[in-house]
């Protein structure tokens, strides 16, 4: 079962996502912001002047991607697995070796050996719950 399993989802990473897109998106969901320039302050010029003030807004963080979202190149196994196991997708994103599973499938790389590297053999709650979305749901439009 955990061989049919990591196939199948190899099969979705490689040709319909690595994370519910297209292509071989990272399932992370991390970004990165940057931080503001710092301000410089005016100071007063009569004797009773007031001092200036500084002021550094720190940037936010990049947006993870929305997993779910429609998207223009979607392929038939894609979309279903976006419409249908959206939340799993969302829990895997946020599973260290779910995700490392996925993006390692996502780059064609041997499905037990993925399992193996991302520490993920037996594959954790996070992974199973993916795969069995995927397979219930999408096995006929992912080539199951």
């Amino acid at each position: 079962m955990m061989k049919y399993m990591l196939g199948l989802l190899s099969s979705v990473a490689i040709g319909a996502m690595s994370g519910c897109g297209d292509g071989a998106k990272d399932v992370s969901g991390s970004g990165n912001g940057h931080t503001g320039d710092a301000g410089a302050g005016e100071g007063g010029s009569t004797a009773s002047g007031t001092g200036g003030s500084s002021r550094a807004d720190a940037g936010g963080g990049g947006a993870a991607p929305d997993l779910c979202a429609p998207g223009s190149n979607d392929k038939v196994c894609g979309a279903c697995v976006k419409g249908s196991c959206c939340d799993q997708a969302k829990a895997c994103a946020g599973d260290t070796p779910c995700a490392c599973t996925v993006n390692c499938l996502a780059k064609g790389e041997d499905p037990e050996k993925c399992a193996t590297d991302c520490k993920n053999d037996p594959l954790d709650d996070a992974t199973t719950a993916f795969g069995s979305c995927v397979t219930d749901s999408c096995g006929m439009q992912c080539g199951g």
